[in-house]
């Protein structure tokens, strides 16, 4: 159980990995790596990789350090 001071941030991770599970489910390798919203955005597949970085970065900053496993295939964009 986390402790109460990050409470909110964990439940909002929480559900945001049950989300994001879901909307998984719905892409295969080659929709996953069509630009959404009209073609006018990133990728899912990119847009999977920055949520991952960013929960990486709370990890960090939170005392557990965590790397991104997938620098190199994100780095400059």
């Amino acid at each position: 159980m986390p402790h109460t001071g990050i409470r909110p941030l964990f439940d909002l991770l929480r559900l945001n990995t049950y989300l994001m599970q879901e909307a998984i489910k719905q892409f295969n390798d080659t929709t996953a790596g069509e630009r959404v919203l009209g073609g006018s955005k990133n990728s899912f597949t990119f847009v999977l990789g920055h949520i991952i970085w960013c929960r990486c970065r709370v990890a960090s900053i939170l005392g557990e350090a965590q790397e991104f496993p997938w620098l190199a295939r994100f780095a400059g964009g």
